[in-house]
Formats: C-alpha cells, sequence, structure tokens
C-alpha cells in the first residue's frame, strides 16, 4: 500500500508539473499573438504616416454585406 501511495503521488506530482507547462505555453502562445496584433497595427500606422507625408489623401472605409432573408416556397401551392 505505501508503494502504491508513493507511486500515486509520484504521477500526480508529474501531472502537475505538465499541466503547469501546458498553462505557460498558452500564456506564451497568447504573448506571440497579441505581440502580432501590435506589429500589424505599427504597420499600418507606418503606411498612413508615409501616405500623409507625400501629401496622399487616406479613406477609411467599413463594408457591410447585406443579408436577405431566403424562404423556400417551392411546394408552396401543392398543398
Amino acid at each position: 500500500m505505501l508503494v502504491d501511495a508513493l507511486l500515486q503521488h509520484k504521477v500526480e506530482g508529474q501531472v502537475n508539473r505538465m499541466v503547469e507547462k501546458v498553462r505557460g505555453l498558452e500564456i506564451k502562445q497568447e504573448v506571440v499573438e497579441v505581440a502580432k496584433e501590435v506589429a500589424e497595427v505599427v504597420n499600418e500606422v507606418v503606411e498612413v504616416a508615409k501616405v500623409a507625408k507625400e501629401g496622399g489623401a487616406i479613406v477609411y472605409t467599413c463594408w457591410i454585406k447585406k443579408m436577405k432573408s431566403v424562404q423556400d416556397m417551392s411546394n408552396c401551392g401543392e398543398s
């Protein structure tokens, strides 16, 4: 029984360490994703500054796709 308890304690310790490593990797992945987003914003700002410096115009647009409601009425008159 003592051997089983020691083995279980050892396994639980290994699992806990693995869980902590995974959590650390998840945090690192989140940091990488945020850094990529920041880099994209910086690149956009640099491009805007280049255009503004050259006397160009900057236009921001937002495209919205209109969705229409569609109903299947193929068998409507048969009833």
